[in-house]
C-alpha cells in the first residue's frame, strides 16, 4: 500500500475519532484495496470490498471537499475490521467460509443427558453430552451420579452446561424434541422459587410502532410467566431526554407492565443527558433510579447500575463500585451501563471503558454486563468469565451488526431479553418484536476470582 493510502487508513483508525476525512482520500485508499466505490444520490457512497462486504456512507457536503461524518468513519472502520484490514495489516484477509446457510440444531433431553443433531447445509453431525452432576431439584432436568443417594444433590456440571449452551448458541434454529421422560418441552423460563426473573432492553425511547411492538411482547412474556423487574439500559427518551415526551416513550409502550406493578430500573444514555444532564430522569420515580449510579439487590442478583457517559464522575463512581462489589454477597453480580465494552456493532469495542471496568468486574466475580447504545442484539462468548449482552433493539432505528469471533449471537432486530437467575444457572432468551425466539443461552455461575 502506498504511503498516502497508509496514512488515510491510520486516520480512519485514529483514537480519538478524527473528523473531516476527505472522501477523495478515502476513495483512493479503498480503490487501492480493490474495492468498488459507487456514488449514489444524496451525498452517499456505496463501498463493496473484494470479499463482498458492502456499506453505505454519508458524505457530508462542503464548499470545497466532501468529507465523511462521524458515523461514516465508524461504519467504514467496522467494515475494514471485518475484512481483516487495519493499519497493522493493510491487506485484505483471505475470504472465510460462506455463512449464508442456517445451522439447525435438534436437541433431545432425557435423564441420561442430551442428544444433539447438527444440520449444516448437507452435513449432519451427531453428538451425545453426558453430565456428571445434578441440576437443582426445583429445575426440570436432573442428572445424577450413579453413586448418588436418592434425593441427594450432586455438584452442577458446569462443563456440560457450557458445551450445551455453546451448541445452542451456534445454531440459528433450535428444535427441542423432548424433556425428561418424554414429557413436552416446558414453557420458556418458567418461574421458580429462589430465582429472579427480569427483562432487559435499551435504546427504547422512540415512541414509535417498533417500541410499542417490543413493549407488547414484553407484556406477553410477563403474562406467561411473571417477571420481577425490567432493566432499562439508557437512551430512554429520544432525541434529548425531554420529559415532556414521557407519555409516548414510556407510559404507553409499557402500559400493561406498569399497570401490573412491574418496577423499572434505568440508567442514563447519551441522549438522556441532553436535557439538564439527565437530572429529570433520575428524579422520575417510575424509572427507579437511586442516583446517577446505584446498586439494587433482588433475590440472588445484585445489579450495579452505572453512568457511562462522557461527563460521568468516574472518580467517585469507580470508588463506589469497587466498594459495592467487594461488599456484595449476591450469587449473581450484573453490571449495567449504556455504552458497550465489547461490541461487533457500529461503535465496536471500547478500550477505555474496558480499562476502567473489566479488571474490577473480573476481580469481584461479575458474570454479566448489559448495555445498549448499539441498536442491535448481541451476546458475546464468555470473555474471561464475563458475558457481554447488547440489548439496544428496544425501539430506536436499527443499525447493522456483523458477528465477529467474540460474538455468540448477533442480529439487527428490534428485541428484548428475558432472563432468569437461579441458584446456579442464569437462563437467557431473546425475543424479537414479533415474539420470535432469536437467541437462547445458559450462563453458569462462576466463583469470584482472587483480586
Amino acid at each position: 500500500m502506498k504511503r498516502q493510502h497508509q496514512q488515510t487508513l491510520q486516520a480512519l483508525f485514529a483514537h480519538p475519532l478524527q473528523h473531516g476525512l476527505r472522501c477523495s482520500r478515502v476513495e483512493a485508499m479503498l480503490l487501492s484495496l480493490g474495492a468498488e466505490v459507487e456514488h449514489l444520490s444524496d451525498h452517499r457512497l456505496q463501498v463493496r470490498l473484494p470479499a463482498g462486504q458492502v456499506v453505505c456512507l454519508h458524505a457530508a457536503p462542503s464548499l470545497h471537499h466532501p468529507w465523511l461524518d462521524e458515523e461514516g468513519v465508524l461504519r467504514l472502520r467496522r467494515l475494514l475490521q471485518q475484512a481483516g484490514i487495519t493499519p497493522g495489516h493493510p491487506e485484505p484477509a483471505p475470504p472465510g467460509p460462506r455463512g449464508d446457510q442456517a445451522v439447525r440444531l435438534v436437541v433431545r433431553l432425557d435423564h441420561h443427558g442430551a442428544s444433539l443433531w447438527r444440520f449444516d447445509g448437507e452435513e449432519v453431525e451427531h453428538a451425545q453430552l453426558h453430565p456428571h452432576g445434578l441440576w437443582g431439584r426445583d429445575q426440570n432436568l436432573s442428572h445424577r451420579h450413579e453413586r448418588d443417594l436418592p434425593g441427594q444433590r450432586a455438584p452442577l456440571d458446569h462443563d456440560y452446561l457450557e458445551r450445551l449452551s455453546a451448541a445452542i448458541a451456534d445454531a440459528e434454529a433450535v428444535l427441542l424434541l423432548g424433556h425428561g421422560q418424554g414429557s413436552p418441552a416446558p414453557a420458556p423460563l418458567p418461574g421458580r422459587p429462589a430465582s429472579l426473573r427480569f427483562l432487559a432492553v435499551a435504546d427504547t425511547g422512540s415512541g414509535d410502532a417498533s417500541q410499542r411492538s417490543v413493549g407488547l411482547q414484553m407484556a406477553a412474556v410477563h403474562r406467561r410467566a411473571p417477571v420481577d423487574l425490567v432493566v432499562l439500559g439508557g437512551d430512554n427518551i429520544y432525541p434529548s431526554g425531554d420529559m415532556a415526551l414521557i407519555e409516548s416513550m414510556f407510559r404507553k409502550p409499557y402500559a400493561e407492565l406498569l399497570a401490573a406493578g412491574v418496577p423499572f430500573h434505568a440508567v442514563l444514555g447519551n441522549h438522556d443527558i441532553r436535557t439538564a444532564n439527565g437530572a429529570p430522569q433520575v428524579a422520575y420515580a417510575p424509572f427507579g433510579m437511586g442516583g446517577r449510579f446505584y446498586n439494587l439487590r433482588r433475590g440472588p442478583v445484585e445489579f450495579f447500575m452505572l453512568d457511562t457517559n462522557v461527563n460521568a464522575d468516574w472518580t467517585r463512581q469507580l470508588s463506589w463500585l469497587r466498594s459495592a462489589l467487594a461488599k456484595s454477597t449476591a450469587a449473581w453480580k450484573i453490571v449495567v451501563g449504556h455504552h458497550p465494552i465489547y461490541s461487533s456493532g457500529l461503535y465496536g469495542n471500547d478500550p477505555g471503558l474496558r480499562a476502567r471496568l473489566v479488571p474490577m468486574m473480573r476481580a469481584h466475580g461479575v458474570q454479566l454486563y448489559i448495555n445498549g447504545h448499539e441498536h442491535n442484539y448481541e451476546r458475546s462468548v464468555p470473555i474471561d468469565g464475563i458475558t457481554y449482552l447488547v440489548v439496544g433493539g428496544g425501539g430506536a432505528s436499527l443499525r447493522p451488526v456483523i458477528a465477529t469471533a467474540q460474538s455468540a449471537r448477533a442480529v439487527s432486530v428490534h428485541s428484548f431479553v428475558e432472563l432468569e437467575a437461579g441458584p446456579e444457572v442464569l437462563q437467557l432468551a431473546a425475543w424479537d418484536q414479533g415474539g420470535r425466539l432469536i437467541d437462547r443461552a445458559l450462563i453458569p455461575r462462576v466463583p469470584a476470582a482472587r483480586p
